[in-house]
């Protein structure tokens, strides 16, 4: 898959996962997301986090954990919102174009 493309797709992937959860620990968003992106590494992942983060799209808060050093926890912003529409918007207008020549 185009590495433009799949970017695309693995920030829409995260937001989307992000908003549902509401809050989630960076390890386990890495799994799920990793459950459909197999062939994506972890340090990929946590370019992404850190590049949303710095972009306000994303926050993360650290919290204490019993079983081990703190964790990392993300929520999406009121911008992290809005990125996720546009890019859920330009995913279903590319699906209407390549329905539209039969693909």
């Amino acid at each position: 898959m185009n590495a433009q493309i799949k970017k695309g797709i693995l920030e829409m992937c995260i937001f989307w996962i992000v908003k549902e959860s509401e809050s989630i620990y960076g390890y386990d968003l890495i799994k799920k997301v990793g459950e459909y992106f197999k062939e994506v590494n972890e340090s990929t992942f946590y370019a992404i986090l850190r590049r949303l983060e710095q972009r306000d799209s994303l926050k993360s808060t650290v919290e204490k954990s019993t079983e081990g050093p703190p964790r990392k926890y993300f929520s999406i912003t009121e911008t992290g919102e809005n990125e996720l529409q546009e890019l859920i918007d330009e995913w279903n207008e590319l699906k209407r174009i390549m329905e539209s020549l039969g693909l």
